[in-house]
């Protein structure tokens, strides 16, 4: 590039003195880098699903399947406290012994004879005795009651014998009867507690009770609920129980399993149970659980063959109803709908309670399956008396079936129609979310935003309450309303932070953001998203736009920094490459073009197929060329042109000719550039050709493309400041001059400013372009006081201010030059200035000696006459004649005319002064010599006749009055004198 240090031919240095060397000037070529565009992710907000609320329980709801009544096995025997065998002793009975008594109660006991057997046990009671044989007494009469089924008078005595004396025998077999009795009399937690008290007591007891205790615990565990606690108790009574308990064992583990949702090992126990004959009044109970839990294995065709083979034997009762429900249930579940229209009518035919729940559990199956069915069998349903409630749960279902089906406007009619029904029930709620769902597809978004704001002030539950705020956000987001979405997607997350939809909503505040202009606080949501939730599927993408928005707000930095961390955790993920060219685009942009390479590289090599491949060309040819391989960044071009890429494309290869100095190819180049692309393109193609021409010397040329790129507003420091300084060269000292300013204005920081201001104020000083020299130097002072500039520009300065009027301004910077820069160069000239603001100022004294000053050492020798002239008359007035004749000869001698013409006078003057009028008229006829029809010639002859008279001389002086009369022209005060001079010497 060239570089101008010269002004107007004048060396820098010859201006200022030791000055900073001036900034060179240089254009560089175009950067090309900016052409290179971030490839946006295509990228739109995710769909926010509504979640899928399944079709509401039917308000008809049917029964459960209870729990088994105790039913226990009359072959099972409850012990009884072992005693040695008894014998009536009548006499004994005839004496009141309590003993006897107790004897003969056991012997009839043992006989059978139970009626008997409480007659005595209660005389004993009667006779007062004491607690031991009470006790007995009152175990034994517990014990026969229980025989004949006066469970609640057994269950009493027990209860007694328990609580009353020691922790025997005795006691623990009262407790295990009296948990026994509990179990009948529908207590089962307090049996539970007898059971366990019996079995916890100290000793060995026996092995009967033992198992017995056992049993009927598993038995209050089981009627209790308690289903993990019972079937760990029956497990270990059917491995290790007789026969006759391990069959009972199997009916209550086979119910425990089936609680438990074990339904196949459930099905074995009670398959095995069935088959063992057991007592009648369990095996239609059991088959009837054997059903239904054979339903639930998902073996309905044998459990529809269990319910068929029941109903054969089931009486009119709750569980002829549950059998109903259980082959109706089995039916569908095997896909048999018209036999479950077969199976239900019985139920419809008794009037059964649970007839309707049977109906609507059986819509609410042909809406999930049989669409065509469902609707058939709703118009059914809806001609039946239903309930508010019922009508409009069936209304729901079959807008439910029509939604499925994509028939829009029937499912919005059934939901209005629903909703209207039963609008208080949580159903209502239901059927306006479904609606907005509905308005939401047709686009309503404002409709559904409005509509989702009023169930969401109602009392909902919390599924509908989740969908609604879903809807209410992604429609106000829709509708543009991007301040609601931030609200609402926000309450969604703090309310429902472990939904499904909450990392969605979480990323859906960060679009709405980003939509309404908020790019910051757009990226720092999708940061915090993707570094929160690196697992999300949604990470990536959050990850991607989040470098996005920080190359596009310019910091460079961290969009680096997540490009990386995009490149680190997800290399392989579909937007990985989109990274790395992203990545590299910013590298280059930064100036790290030699890192950028790699990158685009790896880009070029993993997706070939890219539509983007074109820009990876010209991103990586933009790299060879800043780092100087022209040749290189040529191939890339040509691909990055094949690829599509034309105008920036050949921007490049107009770069590449450049870079190579073919002025020719580049500007061909460029101007194809400028014609065919964008008006970015066409902006850079300029700056080319305003490149050329500058390295070309064509300062018109460059001064046409470079002002209009500044006019448009494409300045650049450079630009400016390569303006100015060949305006500077041209002596176009007012472009020079706005492009300067304009430096300033535009890029105050830019190093060059303070060089363009000082390299045009020294030019203007050096061409005595006064006011642009004041300009310049004046703005360079005042923007930047320490610049280095400002001292070595201070003497043409100043000069510059006494030029244009401001001397006063420029005396105090003198003085100071003056007084603190011995051995300056410039100080001789400083030295002359201040000589001219002082005697300006009327300060002749300290006038001459500044003169005297800036003339020591040789330094007057390149003094203007007129400067010389000043100082001599200066000394004149001082009546130092020797040091100003010294002066006054110099001029006379010298070339210039008019000033020899006023020295020559003003030495006659000085020699007249000194009367001395043989060596004042020498010098006055000298002046008049050189120039007679000057003021000073004319003056000069008027003295020299004066020193002829003064010489006695009046012919001489005669005829130097009459050679002033024949002059033309002379000016009438002039000739007054001569005729006055003539008259007074008589001629």
């Amino acid at each position: 590039m060239r570089r101008r240090l010269l002004l107007l031919g004048l060396p820098w240095a010859a201006l200022v003195a030791a000055a900073p060397a001036p900034a060179p000037v240089v254009l560089p070529p175009p950067d090309l880098a900016p052409l290179v565009e971030i490839a946006g992710a295509p990228l739109e907000k995710p769909s926010l699903p509504v979640p899928e609320l399944p079709i509401p329980a039917p308000p008809a709801t049917l029964p459960a399947l209870p729990t088994p009544r105790l039913v226990l096995d009359p072959t099972i025997t409850k012990p009884v406290l072992a005693m040695r065998a008894v014998s009536c002793n009548l006499v004994g009975t005839l004496l009141g012994s309590v003993s006897a008594l107790v004897d003969c109660g056991r012997e009839h006991y043992d006989n059978g004879r139970y009626v008997k057997a409480v007659q005595y046990f209660e005389d004993a009671l009667g006779k007062d005795p004491d607690r031991d044989a009470a006790r007995l007494a009152r175990y034994w009469l517990g014990e026969t009651l229980y025989k004949v089924n006066r469970i609640a008078e057994a269950d009493k005595d027990f209860v007694q014998v328990a609580k009353e004396g020691p922790a025997d025998d005795l006691a623990s077999f009262a407790l295990n009867s009296s948990g026994w009795t509990a179990l009948q009399l529908g207590q089962p937690a307090r049996a539970l507690d007898a059971f366990d008290g019996a079995l916890g007591r100290p000793g060995a007891p026996s092995q009967s009770l033992l198992v017995s205790a056992r049993r009927g615990r598993a038995l209050a565990l089981s009627l209790l609920g308690r289903w993990e606690e019972a079937r760990q108790a029956w497990t270990k009574l059917a491995d290790s129980a007789p026969a006759l308990l391990a069959r009972e064992a199997r009916f209550w583990l086979g119910e425990c399993l089936g609680r438990l949702g074990q339904y196949g090992p459930a099905v074995d126990q009670l398959g095995r149970f069935v088959k063992d004959a057991p007592p009648p009044a369990l095996l239609s109970t059991a088959l009837l659980h054997l059903g239904w839990w054979l339903d639930r294995a998902d073996r309905p065709a044998e459990a529809v063959k269990v319910y068929r083979a029941l109903l054969a034997t089931v009486g009119e009762s709750q569980e002829h109803d549950l059998v109903d429900i259980g082959l109706v249930q089995a039916l569908l579940d095997a896909g048999d709908w018209s036999g479950a229209q077969q199976a239900v009518k019985p139920l419809r035919e008794r009037a059964s309670p649970f007839g309707v729940a049977t109906l609507l559990a059986m819509a609410g199956w042909a809406a999930a399956r049989d669409p065509a069915a469902a609707h058939a069998f709703d118009q059914q349903l809806l001609a039946r008396t239903l309930s508010p409630a019922e009508r409009g749960w069936l209304l729901f279902v079959e807008g439910e079936v029509f939604r499925r089906e994509g028939n829009r406007d029937e499912a919005r009619t059934r939901y209005d129609l629903a909703r209207m029904t039963d609008s208080a029930s949580p159903l209502g709620g239901r059927a306006s979310l479904r609606l907005a769902q509905l308005n939401f597809d047709f686009r309503e978004f404002a409709q559904v935003a409005t509509d989702m704001g009023a169930l969401l002030a109602q009392p909902i539950t919390n599924d509908v309450r989740e969908s609604a705020f879903v809807l209410a956000g992604e429609s106000a987001y829709y509708a543009g309303d991007f301040e609601a979405a931030i609200k609402t997607f926000r309450r969604f997350v703090d309310e429902f932070r472990a939904s499904p939809a909450a990392a969605a909503a979480t990323l859906s505040i960060g679009w709405a953001e980003l939509r309404r202009g908020h790019d910051a606080d757009a990226r720092r949501i999708f940061i915090s998203f993707a570094r929160e939730r690196p697992q999300d599927p949604l990470a990536p993408d959050a990850l991607e736009l989040s470098a996005e928005l920080a190359a596009s707000a310019g910091d460079t930095a961290e969009a680096i920094a997540l490009f990386e961390e995009m490149n680190a955790r997800y290399p392989d993920h579909p937007r990985a490459d989109l990274a790395r060219l992203n990545h590299a685009v910013v590298l280059l942009r930064t100036g790290r073009a030699i890192e950028a390479q790699p990158l685009l590289r790896t880009f070029l090599g993993r997706a070939p197929g890219s539509p983007l491949v074109g820009r990876a060309h010209l991103a990586l040819g933009v790299a060879l060329l800043t780092v100087r391989l022209p040749v290189p960044a040529r191939e890339e071009f040509v691909a990055a042109r094949d690829a599509g890429e034309g105008p920036r494309a050949r921007l490049g290869m107009a770069s590449v000719a450049l870079a190579l100095r073919q002025w020719d190819a580049a500007a061909s180049a460029f101007a194809e550039a400028r014609e065919t692309g964008t008006a970015a393109v066409a902006q850079i193609a300029d700056y080319g050709l305003a490149v050329i021409a500058f390295d070309r010397a064509d300062r018109e040329g460059f001064r046409k493309i470079g002002g209009g790129l500044v006019r448009e507003g494409h300045a650049t420091p450079a630009l400016l400041y390569a303006l100015s300084a060949t305006a500077t060269d041209a002596a176009a000292w007012d472009d020079a001059l706005e492009s300067a300013k304009q430096l300033v204005s535009q890029f105050a920081a830019d190093p060059r400013a303070d060089s363009a201001l000082a390299r045009l104020g020294l030019a203007a000083a050096g061409a005595k372009r006064w006011p642009t020299a004041d300009a310049a130097l004046a703005l360079l002072r005042q923007r930047s006081p320490t610049s280095p500039f400002v001292d070595e520009t201070l003497v043409a300065g100043a000069e510059a201010q006494i030029e244009t009027g401001h001397g006063a301004e420029a005396r105090s910077t003198l003085e100071q030059f003056v007084t603190g820069s011995a051995g300056d160069p410039r100080l001789p000239h400083a030295w002359l200035l201040l000589a001219r603001v002082r005697d300006q100022a009327g300060d002749r004294g300290a006038a001459v000696d500044a003169f005297a000053r800036a003339a020591r050492g040789g330094h007057d020798a390149d003094w203007p006459p007129g400067t010389r002239l000043r100082y001599a008359r200066l000394l004149l007035d001082d009546k130092r004649w020797k040091e100003a004749r010294a002066q006054l000869d110099v001029i006379v001698k010298g070339d210039d005319t008019a000033a020899a013409t006023e020295a020559a006078f003003y030495q006659g003057e000085s020699y007249r002064a000194e009367g001395k009028p043989a060596e004042a008229v020498e010098y006055f006829m000298t002046a008049a010599y050189l120039a007679p029809e000057s003021t000073f010639g004319r003056q000069a002859l008027l003295g020299a006749a004066a020193g002829y008279v003064a010489l006695k001389q009046p012919d001489s002086a005669a005829i130097a009055y009459n050679k002033l009369l024949a002059q033309a022209d002379l000016p009438p005060e002039i000739a007054q004198r001569a005729r006055e001079g003539l008259a007074a010497l008589g001629r």
